[in-house]
């Protein structure tokens, strides 16, 4: 079209930038996006609902209100664009103002924008705006309405006027169904497992939640239970079915189910991305195979923190210390960001090895390269490591930082490293850190007497 000199209207810059938002491709809207403010045409409100939308899809939540602000007649399609965008990006709070300013300019709100303002609603102190939302809606049969219904009171931790919801509806959908059975899921998993049993229809969804509320409620054995049923049923697993069952496999003493569930995911060839890639790092890993956790790791195209720090515990579960290092500066080189948890892997290593200018190191890196706060597990492990070598003014330095540790017992590795080396007087100091935060705490009393008996 621009080849022969036909300028875009608004009809073709909507149909692309909604191909743009379908698609996912950010970077050819944005080049829309200039090419429709070079024709003027970004407050015209189709153009600019449908970069609501494009950024909206692509979690810019910034771009998607400032397409909405510069929108010189809105309508209600817009607005609900906007409402549907804070609702699953932004804040309670937000979504909420733009509903108000809707209503201030005169504009009714739709079924759309109802079930948005109902997805806002996250917590108890949300309770009582869903509880509006409904007073508005009450007399509405939809399913859609409905479903949003039973999903808003279930985050507002409101369990009865879910199933009061639910059980009111005259007739129930698949999506309904799965809905409630989520609800269930992050509530009771024996309310979960009578609902599953209920429901005459299961698909995927039913499927990978039931595996899902079994594993986080430490059933891992009943997960695997649930995925066997689910193949007797013919429903293919996808990839997220096999990462939860992989992970409740983790738990298991055998390696066997693991290798199975592996085996079924080569045959669906599925490539091995983040999630499931992660998954069977850590199951390997966590059932004693590091060479196949270490395959797995290899396989995958792209590794998060999540991932790298799967492959770290794997190294530092078998002893391999300094393969928990190398691991941890290949991770480096590659520009993946460590977080709290990589330098509490990396530490417990060092700990464990002995690996005391390495762990230095390491707390340096955490602290001034990565800008991130110590926890009482970090400190725990120097503590730990630096008492144990006999630098003992050392460690009651790094003792001296942990002003309320979240474990308080971190506190008696230096207790013990007083005990070993005789320091009475570094070890009465401690002890009375440690009685402080837990006074009827019996290890610590102990300790501080053999330390005074030995002294004798």
């Amino acid at each position: 079209m621009e080849l022969k000199l036909v300028a875009p209207n608004e009809v073709t810059f909507v149909a692309v930038l909604n191909a743009c938002a379908d698609s996912g491709d950010l970077e050819q809207g944005r080049i829309i996006h200039e090419k429709a403010a070079a024709g003027g045409l970004i407050s015209n409100v189709l153009v600019g609902t449908a970069l609501v939308n494009l950024y909206s899809k692509c979690g810019c939540l910034a771009e998607a209100r400032k397409a909405f602000r510069m929108i010189l007649d809105k309508d209600v399609v817009s607005y609900n664009a906007i409402i549907a965008a804070s609702a699953e990006l932004g804040s309670y709070g937000d979504t909420l103002k733009l509903f108000y300013k809707m209503l201030l300019e005169g504009k009714r709100p739709t079924k759309a924008t109802f079930v948005s303002l109902l997805n806002a609603c996250s917590g108890p102190a949300a309770l009582r705006t869903g509880r509006m939302i409904h007073e508005y809606v009450r007399c509405d049969p939809d399913l859609v309405v409905r479903t949003a219904l039973i999903n808003m009171y279930g985050k507002c931790g409101a369990l009865e006027d879910s199933e009061r919801v639910f059980y009111d509806m005259s007739s129930r959908n698949l999506v309904s169904w799965n809905t409630m059975f989520g609800v269930y899921a992050d509530a009771n998993l024996g309310d979960t497992r009578l609902l599953f049993e209920k429901m005459e229809l299961r698909n995927l969804i039913s499927w990978t939640s039931m595996i899902t509320a079994c594993f986080q409620q430490g059933k891992d054995r009943e997960a695997l239970h649930v995925y066997h049923r689910m193949l007797l049923e013919a429903v293919v697993p996808d990839r997220l079915t096999f990462a939860t069952v992989l992970n409740a496999c983790a738990s298991l003493p055998s390696l066997k189910d693991g290798k199975a569930v592996h085996g079924c995911v080569r045959e669906r060839g599925l490539a091995i991305e983040l999630s499931l890639g992660t998954a069977l790092v850590s199951m390997y890993g966590k059932s004693g195979s590091l060479m196949e956790a270490q395959a797995a790791f290899e396989l995958m195209a792209e590794r998060d923190t999540a991932a790298w720090n799967s492959m770290l515990a794997a190294y530092a579960q078998h002893g391999k210390a300094r393969g928990t290092i190398l691991a941890f500066r290949r991770m480096q080189q590659e520009d993946v960001k460590p977080d709290a948890i990589t330098y509490v892997i990396v530490l417990s290593a060092c700990r464990h090895a002995g690996l005391l200018e390495e762990a230095l190191e390491c707390f340096t890196s955490m602290t001034r390269e990565h800008g991130l706060l110590p926890t009482s597990e970090h400190y725990g492990s120097l503590i730990d490591l630096v008492g144990r070598t006999g630098r003992l003014e050392e460690a009651e330095k790094f003792a001296g930082h942990l002003k309320q540790p979240s474990n308080p017992m971190v506190l008696t590795s230096l207790l013990d490293a007083c005990r070993v080396h005789g320091d009475v007087e570094r070890a009465t100091r401690a002890a009375r850190t440690c009685i402080g935060l837990v006074p009827e705490e019996p290890p610590t009393y102990v300790t501080l007497s053999s330390i005074y008996t030995g002294t004798r």
